[in-house]
């Protein structure tokens, strides 16, 4: 099933959301800069399809309406393709700040309870740690 029909049934009509906004801009203007971090950019166009690309891979990982994914992490642009990804999905992107020591950040991850922890190298092994307690 397309990620966008998806999301679209549940919606009721004149209904705007993050993923209803990003859509529109892409097919409006495409090539604009949707987001711009440290030199690099992400047009709108390609924002919409990066989210829908990790849309999918996060739905065959299981990953769904009202599912929750850390984010621990540095900010960097994946960030937000993740957020959009997520929206898409239903699904609850829930950021650690990336200046927590690990214990404080373990802390929070275990209260969000996730189904998924996406952390950047830097973090990798503490997050495998905590997937692992988990049981994710």
């Amino acid at each position: 099933m397309d990620v966008r029909s998806f999301r679209d049934a549940d919606r009721p009509s004149g209904v705007l959301t993050v993923d209803s906004i990003i859509r529109r801009n892409a097919l409006h203007y495409g090539e604009r800069a949707a987001a711009v971090m440290d030199g690099r950019v992400l047009s709108y166009r390609e924002l919409d399809r990066a989210a829908n690309r990790m849309a999918h891979m996060l739905r065959q990982r299981g990953i769904g309406h009202c599912d929750r994914a850390v984010a621990w992490s540095d900010n960097n642009l994946d960030l937000v393709v993740l957020f959009l990804a997520l929206a898409k999905l239903g699904a609850v992107f829930a950021p650690v700040n990336p200046r927590f020591r690990p214990a404080e950040a373990a802390a929070i991850i275990r209260l969000a309870d996730p189904q998924l922890i996406v952390a950047d190298a830097g973090r990798l092994d503490g997050a495998r740690a905590l997937a692992g307690e988990l049981g994710i």
